[in-house]
């Protein structure tokens, strides 16, 4: 049997608490990109432009320059 096997229940415990910080860390993720969305919606854009990108300095949202 491989070594790094789940080969018993204390371990077992690690991987389902493992999983269930992984979805809390995937949900608060995924709140924040909300925010950050709202935010970027809401801002007055001053873009920089670069040769392929254009990119606002007060909340990073990004524009292809590239059609």
């Amino acid at each position: 049997m491989d070594p790094r096997s789940i080969n018993n229940w204390e371990q077992y415990g690690r991987v389902q608490t493992l999983k269930k910080e992984i979805h809390s860390l995937e949900k608060s993720l995924a709140e924040l990109k909300g925010v950050l969305l709202v935010i970027q919606q809401n801002c007055r854009h001053d873009f920089k432009e670069g040769s392929m990108v254009r990119r606002c300095q007060k909340c990073d949202y990004v524009e292809s320059m590239y059609y």
